[in-house]
């Protein structure tokens, strides 16, 4: 039997090999960009169900009405009609009031509630991607790669520890979200390593059915997935202020001002995307 001749072979093989790779490489670049395009399109659609706009003249009439109101009576009778039906207008556009914390857009409450009743509240970082509903489930893993209708999405969606008791009441409510990169869902958390993007985005807003509660940004850091950051409840001031000296220690930017054993931490949670139990937290506490 004539010996195959290898030196002929062996470049199909090459060939059929690395042409298997390139499309198998093909097909999981088009599942990525797939599951890319559909977060984009479900940002969207939560933004348009959920959010109530109001228009930048609307907002500046009420504005106007306010100082109207509380300025001199000297001004005219027709300025104060007009404006005052300029805020029943902001009132029937606004399922609340627009919250001067949130300017241009309040929450719909109710339609989220009817969605889904495990909703506590919206996060919304200025000049970033995050604006999402913030979910509290039965446990860690409900929402890890659910929607908020309960589909399966490879970014799930962002959501409180289940083991919080009062959602930004607590001492340290921890909330989780999937590192997407490209600003996709706390994808942006790690841009806080850099001083400048820590500078410019210290403030962050909890939107609630009772309040808008604003936050400002004093620690953030690689850690591991359990540990000080993940700690939910403390049995005194003396353990609660170890708590906060050691985010402040860790911290990979310094900052002022620093919280007290009186505030309100509020921690994001993100994958790194380098290890397996590696993390990406970033620590806020309650101004208002």
């Amino acid at each position: 039997m004539k010996k195959p001749d290898v030196k002929k072979i062996l470049p199909i093989a090459l060939i059929c090999l690395f042409g298997g790779i390139f499309v198998f490489s093909g097909v999981m670049l088009f599942r990525s960009l797939a599951e890319y395009r559909k977060e984009n399109a479900e940002q969207s659609r939560i933004e348009q169900d959920f959010l109530v706009w109001s228009p930048p003249e609307v907002t500046q009439s009420a504005s106007a009405s306010s100082e109207q109101t509380t300025g001199p009576s000297s001004a005219p009778a027709e300025s104060t009609s007009e404006s005052s039906s300029s805020v029943s207008e902001t009132a029937e556009l606004t399922s609340e009031p627009v919250p001067e914390t949130a300017p241009g857009f309040s929450v719909d409450w109710q339609a989220l509630s009817r969605v889904n009743p495990d909703v506590v509240g919206w996060i919304w970082i200025p000049d970033t991607g995050v604006n999402y509903p913030v979910l509290l489930g039965d446990d860690n893993a409900q929402y890890l790669y659910s929607t908020l209708e309960g589909e399966y999405a490879r970014f799930g969606s962002i959501f409180a520890d289940y083991r919080t008791d009062s959602p930004f009441l607590d001492k340290n409510t921890v909330v989780y979200g999937h590192n997407g990169g490209y600003g996709v869902k706390f994808g942006c958390l790690t841009d806080y390593l850099d001083p400048g993007f820590f500078d410019d985005h210290r403030t962050l807003f909890i939107l609630t059915p009772e309040e808008n509660i604003e936050y400002r940004v004093y620690s953030a850091y690689v850690t591991e997935s359990t540990g000080n950051p993940y700690t939910l409840s403390f049995d005194s001031d003396t353990a609660f202020e170890s708590f906060l000296d050691r985010t402040v220690a860790d911290s990979a930017v310094p900052s002022e001002p620093l919280p007290g054993a009186d505030d309100k931490i509020l921690t994001l949670s993100t994958c790194t995307n380098n290890a397996r139990d590696e993390r990406f937290v970033v620590h806020a506490f309650r101004v208002n």
